[in-house]
């Protein structure tokens, strides 16, 4: 994409919103926050997080509907405003049912960015007409959003040192700040607001689009990839680094480092993922690196004492290079009237996923180790092209 076509005003905000948006000062000390300041169990922690995930999976399709009959920019800016006060309570707060409340509004929050802000990035492209840029544009966005992350984990972990509180807090106020940015967004007229749709009722309009989902079998396939690739994706680039890194004799001090590495290779992914796309196509691309996701993974337990870093670091690059062609996949099957509502549906599905299959995977790797768990996981994602990508005839959008 030339330049001017990424750094035009409305461009802009929509990348100071999603670098603000994913500036997680707290995200390097959030247990340690919970366990030492609040006095919560890990165990209890889970519970917490627990509420937050059901909260982000049942909000989902209502955030959806609300940015495709309302307006792209009204999401964002709801789910900013509704993050930024559940943040900075958090740092005050610690009565157990309100860091659940707490956590339910925060979840939900998110719940309306999802979704819609690559809703507006591809309408937005779209009125330009360059919506067949919308996959290098994303890749960019999802680049900044990492480049977000790993500057806010070096520097989170600095303003813990003074208080472990004052990272939600700032993070509150810059969720504010990402509010007042997305109402300076232009709504793309593309993105079908105002349509008949709009005096549907709410649960027939769930059910409806619910069947277009799964009647279009090349659209569910791609939101079902979507989905089961995020699990291992999650788990060897956060859930597991720590206590496999622990277990190969790794000291703590260390781990932000290697979380950084992790971060720096997801950021390199994303902005090769267009040039990737291009010269192999999008099918070739996703299965060439899943495969290469796989292999890291199998050889991740394998290799002797700290060496497994490099696998780590391999499938967070890799998985950072499939994530924006699977998003342009996702975007070329899906109509502008009920953009933001059907990539809802893969936020959802991605959910109910990581929520059912993230703690069953630990369980495996507590009981049976990672050398069982890592072969069980590589065996299916080698089969999972073949299961959700074979070529369909039917490529019209909804």
């Amino acid at each position: 994409m030339k330049n001017h076509a990424l750094l035009d005003s409305n461009m802009l905000m929509i990348f100071i919103y999603s670098f603000f948006t994913k500036f997680h000062l707290w995200l390097p000390i959030y247990v340690l926050y919970l366990q030492q300041v609040r006095g919560l169990s890990l165990a209890t922690i889970g519970i917490v997080e627990g509420f937050g995930w059901v909260a982000a999976a049942l909000a989902e399709i209502p955030a959806g509907i609300v940015a495709d009959r309302f307006g792209r920019t009204r999401s964002l800016v709801m789910g900013a405003l509704l993050m930024a006060p559940a943040m900075i309570l958090y740092a005050y707060t610690g009565w157990f049912p309100i860091l659940c409340l707490l956590q339910i509004v925060w979840s939900v929050g998110g719940s309306f960015i999802s979704g819609a802000d690559q809703a507006l990035l591809y309408d937005y492209l779209h009125e330009k007409g360059k919506e067949n840029l919308f996959s290098k544009a994303v890749s960019y966005q999802l680049a900044m959003m990492r480049i977000a992350t790993a500057f806010a984990g070096i520097i989170g972990g600095w303003l813990a040192t003074y208080s472990l509180g004052l990272p939600f807090i700032i993070c509150g106020i810059l969720s504010f700040v990402a509010g007042c940015v997305a109402s300076l967004i232009k709504e793309p007229k593309q993105s079908g607001v105002g349509t008949n749709k709009e005096h549907e009722p709410l649960i027939h309009f769930i059910f409806s689009t619910s069947r277009k989902v799964w009647k279009r079998k090349s659209l569910r396939n791609v939101l079902l990839y979507s989905a089961i690739l995020a699990v291992p994706a999650f788990c060897f680039t956060f859930l597991f680094v720590s206590p496999f890194l622990h277990e190969k004799g790794m000291t703590i001090e260390w781990l932000g480092i290697v979380f950084i590495f992790i971060q720096s290779t997801s950021i390199l992914g994303s902005v090769v993922s267009y040039h990737m796309e291009k010269r192999l196509g999008e099918t070739a691309t996703v299965i060439l690196f899943t495969v290469m996701m796989a292999l890291s993974i199998f050889m991740l337990p394998l290799l002797p004492e700290l060496s497994g870093i490099i696998c780590m670091i391999l499938i967070s690059f890799f998985y950072s290079i499939i994530e924006p062609v699977l998003i342009n996949m996702t975007n070329q099957r899906i109509s502008g009237n009920s953009r933001s509502t059907l990539l809802s549906y893969s936020s959802m599905i991605k959910t109910i996923i990581l929520a059912v299959l993230v703690p069953f995977f630990g369980k495996l790797a507590e009981d049976v180790g990672y050398p069982i768990l890592c072969t069980l996981i590589s065996v299916v994602l080698i089969v999972l092209p073949l299961v959700f990508l074979r070529k369909e005839k039917d490529t019209a959008t909804l």
